[in-house]
């Protein structure tokens, strides 16, 4: 019986690291003559992709642009349209790897 709830948690603790992954916050790095803009989706829940924000960093501060409270999508479609424009202004952006916490503790 205890090695059922062994395997039971043990199965949980990987699921859950899972979905903590499976919806994590992304950042992308826009530069453009010296200057830097960082564009960040934030999710409130880790796992779920509502609720969500996304925050444009800059120089002179950081401004939240969008949040979504139920529609799934939003934050993303909103980010791939700015970041597009960016590009369209000269900006080159790029799409931060999300470092897990393996590579986060070495």
């Amino acid at each position: 019986m205890n090695s059922v709830k062994n395997i039971s948690t043990v199965l949980l603790a990987i699921f859950m690291a899972y979905a903590a992954q499976a919806v994590a916050d992304e950042t992308y790095i826009c530069s453009h003559d010296g200057k830097q803009r960082i564009v960040t989706i934030n999710y409130d829940v880790a796992g779920q992709s509502v609720p969500c924000e996304v925050n444009y960093q800059k120089d002179t501060g950081t401004q939240r642009l969008w949040r979504a409270e139920g529609q799934v999508g939003y934050c993303e479609d909103k980010t791939a349209e700015f970041i597009a424009k960016q590009e369209s202004w000269g900006w080159s952006c790029e799409k931060q790897a999300v470092a897990t916490e393996t590579e986060s503790a070495s």
